[in-house]
């Protein structure tokens, strides 16, 4: 049985990759020592650690974070565990709580035009009315529960970053309808322009988790391997109705015209990532910890439809931007005109996405109060993608003869365009070096921590990227022609023509190599064990190749752990 277990482990090793990340605090002093040297409070949420945390009644850990990124934003961290008999629970928040905003602004502009035949005398009083509607959700947020109980944990998590908005958008911007009405003519309606109020501008991403994680002993060695699955939805997509009307009741003609924004669009992931992963303690002299870990993620894109300006619902691809959509309708005494005008670009995308990942840490006592920390992390990935874009071009034109209804006719004009397929093949590798020091400056109460880590390949996740890119055309342009009359109610008559189909030629493979310049980031920490059940943790953190703000204080967190 035992050789059984050990097969079986070493086997979920060569197929793993580096343990997933825990969903859960990093602490000051985690920060300090570039993730290689932690407190309870990175424990207390983790798939394999949290039986390492110490208390009776209850664990409470609060911290306090302000960035120099994403305009100084300030970030709560708090949560807290208790044991409830042999199963033990934690729960985790971090974020900024998030904000939701409302506006509904209404004007009135009254302007008097004095009459120049009869001075004194009012001329025309013309009302001018606006009306704007906006809201925004804006949240960032980290959320998790942690269930343990024997050597195992579940952890379910869910995070939300980004914003939002709704209203009356067009052109991705918010913009107030304007109606002006004149006393001189009150039946006429000169340049009356509405937006609809269920605009968006959505870019905000959501994403939700499940884990398992256990620890098992195999001889001196020690194995905690994870599992997990990623669901996320990445929001990218914008949608805005303009509406322009002319009017003259007297005269009997109107001039409506409804345009969707240029701007309007679909790229929208659903992303579902499958993660499994592996720590491997040897328990020698250097306490040498080694991590593997295998990703695999696929995007579910799903086909996306679009809303036209004459109120259609049109099936696109996964993806898709709109050049020119409008439905425009002309009233007159002898005749009405329907023009839909549609032209858009249709992406069908597919997406694989492979990372493999193999990390070493170790640690070395010099004596029971100076500890030396070194790690290095090698993360590679594979990443597949598959885009065929097609273009989408059709205007159709209705006339309705009301003196001769035998002209009554619908033409449609429609452009085939070939489908190119680009293929692009990412290779990314993203290595990180790091190590730190630790000295118990009051022994079990106050400790000095430094770290530093340096990423070759520049700031964020340090890649560098390898890329193919090969485009190929498969196809020709064509331009249809299809003229349907209607004599009468209960007949019709189609004639066509197409243009000579033209073929392209634009085709090309390129290879890329890209990276950014070096990072190093130093770190600073002290950790204050006030008593048993009481610390307070403290950390600073700056990348050695900015340009120092000294009017910025700059990366630095606070945090606080009270046992009960």
């Amino acid at each position: 049985m035992k050789t059984k277990m050990y097969i079986s482990c070493m086997l979920a090793l060569m197929i793993t990759a580096a343990a997933w990340a825990a969903e859960g605090p990093s602490s000051p002093q985690s920060k300090a020592t570039a993730s290689l040297n932690g407190t309870e409070a990175d424990r207390f949420m983790s798939l394999t650690d949290w039986s390492t945390v110490n208390f009776d009644k209850l664990f409470t850990y609060a911290g306090f974070a302000q960035q120099n990124v994403n305009r100084n934003r300030n970030i709560l961290d708090v949560g807290a565990a208790f044991k409830a008999g042999p199963v033990y629970i934690g729960a985790w928040y971090q974020g900024q709580f998030g904000n939701v905003s409302t506006s509904n602004n209404k004007g009135t502009t009254t302007t008097i035009t004095e009459s120049t035949v009869n001075p004194g005398t009012i001329d025309n009083t013309a009302h001018t009315n606006t009306a704007r509607i906006s809201q925004s959700h804006n949240a960032n947020h980290d959320v998790a529960v942690l269930i343990g109980f024997s050597n195992m944990g579940v952890r379910l998590g869910y995070t939300r970053t980004g914003r939002n908005n709704s209203g009356t958008y067009f052109d991705n911007a918010i913009v107030p309808d304007t109606e002006t009405t004149n006393s001189k003519t009150p039946g006429q309606v000169n340049g009356k322009t509405t937006y609809d109020p269920k605009g968006y501008l959505n870019a905000a991403d959501r994403t939700g988790t499940v884990d398992f994680g256990m620890n098992l002993s195999l001889g001196t060695l020690s194995v905690s391997p994870t599992v997990g699955l990623e669901f996320k939805v990445a929001q990218d997509s914008s949608y805005g109705v303009r509406t322009v009307t002319t009017k003259d009741e007297t005269l009997g003609t109107s001039d409506i015209t409804k345009t969707v924004s240029t701007s309007s669009r679909n790229d929208t992931k659903t992303i579902l990532t499958a993660k499994l992963g592996a720590d491997l303690g040897l328990n020698d002299s250097l306490n040498s910890n080694f991590s593997f870990g295998y990703d695999f993620g696929i995007d579910i894109y799903g086909t996306k439809k679009h809303t036209a300006a004459d109120g259609s619902t049109i099936a696109l691809a996964n993806s898709y931007t709109i050049q020119t959509d409008t439905h425009r309708d002309v009233v007159t005494p002898a005749n009405q005109t329907i023009t839909d005008t549609f032209k858009a670009t249709a992406y069908n995308k597919s997406y694989i996405a492979n990372t493999l990942t193999v990390g070493y840490t170790m640690r070395k006592d010099f004596t029971d109060r100076l500890s030396l920390f070194a790690g290095v992390k090698a993360p590679i990935g594979f990443n597949f993608e598959t885009e065929v874009t097609k273009g989408v071009d059709k205007t159709t034109t209705t006339t309705i003869d009301k003196v001769n209804p035998l002209n009554n006719n619908t033409r449609v004009v429609e452009t085939e365009t070939p489908a190119t397929t680009v293929k692009t093949t990412t290779v990314t590798l993203s290595p990180s070096f790091k190590a730190a020091l630790t000295y118990a400056a009051i022994p079990n109460r106050v400790f000095v921590s430094f770290g530093t880590e340096v990423k070759p390949f520049g700031q964020g996740t340090g890649k560098c990227e390898f890329e193919t890119v090969k485009t190929t055309v498969n196809g020709f342009t064509k331009t249809t022609t299809t003229t349907t009359t209607y004599p009468n109610d209960s007949s019709r008559t189609t004639s066509g023509s197409s243009t000579t189909p033209v073929a392209s030629t634009t085709e090309s493979a390129n290879n890329t190599v890209k990276y950014s310049k070096v990072t190093v980031d130093v770190n600073l920490g002290v950790r204050w064990n006030i008593v048993d059940a009481v610390c307070v943790d403290l950390a600073y953190n700056k990348s050695v190749l900015e340009a120092i703000n000294w009017t910025s204080i700059g990366n630095l967190k606070l945090a606080c752990t009270i046992k009960f």
